[in-house]
């Protein structure tokens, strides 16, 4: 009997999947979600250890290899995407890999899209928040794979693998920089056919017309949510959603977007994944930034700064800004959100929430 490790999408797809084929399984979280996953899988027979019976683990990939739950563990390790491989794959759906560490996300929603718009049947799946096991239509699956999986990966095998750009991120998961990169290059080995490059729409283009012999159409693309996402604007703000920046490249990134203007609130703040870079260090301390830290990295990002303000949550983050004048709110975290939230959607949702609040008040 295999056992579930861990209470996120990932493992909640394969737990759908298990129920709808009537097979019992075992699934391993922390006590605290417990009731949460009886009261949504009434069936699972809920465990604080990997019981010594598993044939096999399925593992939310956040889950780092030295977790004391695995000590013991001799059964093999899979994610979701490699079960989807073992257990449930049509022979007849080809898979695309993504890997990188920026932007993985748009690359693969935007290379679905041109396939879609070119008339075949392409979902995207995987870390961009959709298990393959909730997917029944498509003969093309696009995944988006997190250094995370692909150091778990075994069995999954990709018709195409692409890798993008690989810079520092998730260190303290991996330990050091160049076991993250090995992790993202794993993919190499577990696809057919290979291709290299920035994470970019000419790459899309080129991955269409050299494997599909189509022309990408991007023209009707809808950007996802919370990548530089506007807010809200009046005649003396603008606000930016861009809660998916969950690294400092991708802050950096969205803080050269508004280099240009006179006063720019930054809110910033979560898990810091990698160190902050002195790069990153100078474009706050220009005089128009105004920095503003929330979550748990807020204090060693001040003490790096040495400039800005820490505050609770991002309602006194708003007010803050506010009361100071008027300009640019960039909301671009710089880290991940699980010291607070489910993951960077919900993070997004609640920032838009307060500004909704914030900015109802002063209408």
């Amino acid at each position: 009997m295999i056992t579930l490790l861990g209470f996120g999408l990932s493992t909640q797809g394969v737990a759908k999947f298990e129920i709808d084929h009537g097979r019992a399984f075992y699934w391993v979280t922390n006590v605290d979600e417990r009731d949460q996953l009886l009261a949504a899988y009434p069936t699972a027979l809920w465990r604080e250890e990997i019981p010594k019976e598993t044939t096999a683990v399925v593992i939310s990939p956040g889950i780092p290899p030295h977790d004391a739950r695995l000590r013991d563990c001799v059964a093999p390790i899979y994610t979701d995407v490699d079960w989807y491989f073992y257990q449930k794959k049509p022979d007849h759906v080809m898979t695309i890999g993504v890997t990188g560490t920026n932007g993985k996300s748009s690359f693969v929603a935007k290379l679905a899209h041109a396939l879609s718009v070119a008339g075949m049947r392409a979902k995207a799946a995987g870390n961009i928040g959709v298990s393959p096991f909730e997917i029944n239509d498509a003969d093309i699956l696009v995944f988006e794979l997190s250094s995370f999986q692909l150091h778990y990966t075994s069995y999954a095998m990709f018709d195409i693998g692409v890798i993008g750009s690989i810079r520092p991120d998730h260190l303290s998961w991996h330990g050091d920089f160049e076991s993250y990169k090995k992790a993202k290059e794993r993919l190499s080995f577990f696809c057919r056919h290979l291709m290299r490059g920035d994470l970019n729409d000419q790459l899309v283009c080129q991955l269409t017309e050299a494997h599909f012999g189509v022309l990408a159409d991007l023209s009707k693309y809808t950007p996802l949510p919370f990548r530089l996402q506007l807010s809200y604007q009046d005649a003396d703000w603008l606000v930016i959603n861009d809660s998916k920046a969950t690294n400092i490249d991708a802050c950096l990134y969205a803080l050269s977007r508004y280099s240009h203007v006179k006063r720019l609130y930054l809110i910033c703040g979560g898990i810091l994944k990698e160190s902050i870079s002195d790069e990153w260090i100078m474009m706050l301390r220009q005089p128009h930034v105004y920095p503003v830290f929330q979550g748990q990295s807020s204090q060693v990002m001040y003490d790096a700064v040495k400039k800005g303000v820490i505050v609770k949550d991002y309602r006194q983050a708003i007010l803050y800004c506010q009361h100071h004048g008027g300009g640019v709110i960039l909301f671009s975290p710089a880290g991940s959100s699980f010291d607070q939230f489910k993951n960077y959607m919900h993070r997004g949702q609640v920032f838009e929430q307060e500004v909704m609040h914030g900015f109802a008040s002063i209408a």
